[in-house]
């Protein structure tokens, strides 16, 4: 994907300058989000495939990415609501929600509280819902420790690749164009 289909934009969801990525035309709208310690370019290599015959919104969550990092605890109610203006700002009464991980729980949460907005949903390697959450959940809302969990980088992607698949053999350190 070139960098001049992709371009960083950024908007106020409510007084958080949030970065996104829009791709695609159509009637019907997806957006994609993220999981903890995720940030936009996770969705790197689908949201071309994904913006075919639809409009596709891929966002840094409040306190991840390239979006502000406000001093307030975090929680799935919290983005749930974060997710629900960005649909406000970006005048979608409607949308297919695809969510990993703890973008999964954000994602179940919209649709419990906004079926009628939730025109299908994905859910991939998805937290569940609940009060109790393991440790590595909440380690991205922690001041400082959480900031540096979550920033994007190459090196970051590649050690979340090697965690999250494995291919004996292959070298998760750069792709195909000699990037890392």
């Amino acid at each position: 994907m070139s960098e001049q289909q992709l371009k960083d934009q950024f908007i106020k969801v409510g007084n958080i300058k949030t970065r996104y990525w829009a791709l695609g035309d159509g009637k019907s709208t997806a957006i994609l989000v993220h999981g903890l310690g995720g940030h936009i370019e996770n969705w790197e290599d689908n949201i071309a495939a994904l913006a075919q015959g639809r409009r596709v919104y891929a966002l840094d969550l409040a306190g991840f990415g390239r979006s502000d990092k406000p001093q307030i605890r975090f929680s799935i109610p919290y983005f749930t609501e974060f997710v629900k203006e960005f649909m406000i700002v970006q005048d979608v009464d409607k949308a297919a929600l695809i969510g990993e991980s703890m973008g999964g729980a954000i994602v179940l949460q919209f649709a419990l509280q906004y079926p009628h907005q939730v025109d299908k949903m994905v859910l991939v390697d998805s937290v569940g819902l609940g009060k109790e959450m393991e440790i590595y959940m909440r380690i991205g809302s922690l001041p400082i420790l959480g900031e540096l969990f979550t920033r994007p980088s190459r090196k970051g992607s590649a050690l979340q690749s090697r965690r999250l698949f494995f291919q004996s053999g292959f070298d998760y350190g750069s792709d195909d164009r000699g990037r890392l």
